[in-house]
C-alpha cells in the first residue's frame, strides 16, 4: 500500500476522533447520567412538586347503603372512606396520588354477599353506581363515617440546610402522617379529626422539631378531645419520655408543636437516627403520636384537605423554618433576597430545587449521604419532566427495577 495513502488515512482518523471528542465535551454541558446528582437536575421553574390530587366521587345510589372506597383493587389496604349513602347522587371528595386511574367500591347486597366494582378516574372525577340490592351493613373497619388521607399513610422528607442546598438524601428529617376526618351533618363537613405522626429518621444535626399547621384555620375552633384520651393524645411506643403536643399561641391558625418525638434505644450512641443500616430500630418500635381534635363548629372538608396540612420544621427558638415549596413561614418573615433562592416562590431555589417533599405513600427513606435520584431511579425523570413522567416513581417495582435496594434503609428485625 502507498505510504502517503496510509499516512493520509491515519490523519483523517485522528481528526475524526478529535471532532467527535469535541462534540461530546460541548454537548450543551450535559452531565453523564451516572454522575448526575439531584442538585444538578434541571427542574421546570413552574413545577409545584405536588404528588396528590383531589378527586370528586359522585356516588349514584338506588337505595340506602353502606359503601367503602379504596385505592387498591382488592379493597383491603388503602381505605379512603367507609360510610352510608342515600338514594340519589352523593358527592364524596377524596385525596389520592396524582395519576390515580381508578377507585374501587365495596358493598354488601341483601343476600349478605360482598361485591367490588371499579370506577375509572377522568379529569379528577369518578362515578360510582350503587345498585338497589345494596344494603346498610355493619361497619367492617374502625373508621366508619370517616374520610382518610393519605390512604396508605404519607411521607414527608426534609433537607435541613435551608437556604443552602443540602446533599439531597432527603433524610435530615423523615416523618409519616395520616389524617382522619369524621363526617359532620353532611359529607361536605367534618366535626372532628385525628392526626397521626411519627418520626422515621433524623439524619441532620440541627435542632429542628416537627410542627403541623392547618392553613387558613381558626385556632379557637379546635379543642383537644380529652374524654377518652388524656391530653387529647394517644402515644404508642413512648421510648423517649416527655412526648407531648402543644397548641402554639403565637398565631391565629391552628399550629401544633410535636415535642420529643424520637428515641432510639438501639442507636449505640450513633449521631444519626435510623439513617445507617445496621444501626436502626424496628419499624414497629417507632413512636407514633395521634392527636384527637374536636371542632366547636363543623368545618368544610374543603378547608381540611391535604394541601392545607402544612407539616414543617422549626428550630428551638423558632427563628428558622423549613416548609414545602410555596408555603409561607409561620413565625418569621420570608426573605426573598437570600442568595440562591427563588425571588417569587418561598422554599424553592433559583433552579426550583426544594427542601421538603410530601409523598402520598409510606416509602423507605435512604441511607446517609446517598443521593435520592440514585436510590429511586425514576425520581429524576419525574422531577425534570415537571411531574408528567413516572408519577409513581416512589412505588418500588422489579420490572422495571426502579430503585437501588443498597441505598434504602433496612428496618431492624
Amino acid at each position: 500500500m502507498n505510504k502517503s495513502i496510509t499516512h493520509l488515512s491515519l490523519v483523517v482518523a485522528i481528526i475524526a476522533t478529535l471532532m467527535t471528542s469535541s462534540c461530546v465535551t460541548q454537548d450543551e454541558g450535559k452531565i453523564p447520567s451516572e454522575d448526575k446528582q439531584t442538585k444538578d437536575l434541571k427542574i421546570p421553574l413552574n413545577f409545584d412538586w405536588n404528588m396528590s390530587e383531589e378527586i370528586v366521587c359522585e356516588v349514584n345510589a338506588e337505595t340506602d347503603a353502606t359503601i367503602s372506597l379504596y385505592l387498591d383493587k382488592e379493597c383491603k389496604e388503602d381505605l379512603l372512606t367507609e360510610t352510608n349513602v342515600t338514594p340519589g347522587t352523593n358527592r364524596i371528595e377524596i385525596n389520592a396520588p396524582k395519576g390515580t386511574k381508578a377507585i374501587y367500591t365495596k358493598y354488601t347486597d341483601n343476600k349478605n354477599q360482598q361485591h367490588q366494582q371499579e370506577s375509572t378516574v377522568e379529569s379528577s372525577k369518578s362515578t360510582v353506581n350503587v345498585p338497589n340490592d345494596a344494603v346498610i351493613a355493619v361497619p367492617e373497619t374502625n373508621y366508619y363515617n370517616t374520610l382518610i388521607y393519605p390512604a396508605n399513610w404519607g411521607s414527608v422528607m426534609f433537607e435541613d440546610l435551608f437556604p443552602a442546598l443540602g446533599d439531597y438524601d432527603f433524610n435530615d428529617y423523615v416523618m409519616n402522617y395520616q389524617i382522619y376526618l369524621d363526617y359532620g351533618t353532611t359529607k361536605e363537613y367534618a366535626r372532628s379529626m385525628r392526626m397521626s405522626l411519627y418520626v422515621n429518621a433524623i439524619g441532620g444535626s440541627l435542632d429542628y422539631e416537627p410542627y403541623v399547621r392547618i392553613i387558613g384555620s381558626d385556632a379557637s375552633n379546635f379543642n383537644f378531645e380529652t374524654t377518652y384520651h388524656p391530653n387529647g393524645l394517644f402515644i404508642r411506643n413512648n421510648t423517649k419520655k416527655g412526648v407531648s403536643v402543644d397548641k402554639v399561641a403565637a398565631t391565629n391558625e391552628l399550629v401544633l408543636h410535636f415535642k420529643n418525638m424520637h428515641g432510639n434505644p438501639y442507636a449505640n450512641a450513633a449521631s444519626f437516627y435510623n439513617t445507617v443500616n445496621g444501626n436502626v430500630t424496628k419499624i414497629d418500635e417507632l413512636t407514633q403520636v395521634t392527636v384527637y381534635l374536636n371542632f366547636k363548629e363543623e368545618i368544610p372538608i374543603t378547608e381540611l384537605k391535604d394541601k392545607n396540612i402544612d407539616i414543617f420544621l422549626a428550630n428551638g427558638n423558632r427563628s428558622k423554618e423549613i416548609h414545602l415549596r410555596g408555603i409561607m413561614p409561620v413565625f418569621n418573615q420570608y426573605d426573598f433576597t437570600q442568595k440562591g433562592i427563588s425571588k417569587d416562590v418561598p422554599y424553592a431555589s433559583e433552579n426550583n430545587l426544594v427542601w421538603a417533599i410530601k409523598i402520598p405513600r409510606t416509602i423507605r427513606h435512604i441511607v446517609e449521604k446517598a443521593d435520592f435520584s440514585k436510590a429511586y431511579t425514576q425520581f429524576a425523570n419525574w422531577a425534570t419532566s415537571g411531574g408528567y413522567e413516572n408519577p409513581n416513581w416512589y412505588i418500588r417495582t422489579n420490572n422495571p427495577l426502579n430503585y437501588d435496594a443498597n441505598l434504602l434503609i433496612r428496618w431492624g428485625r
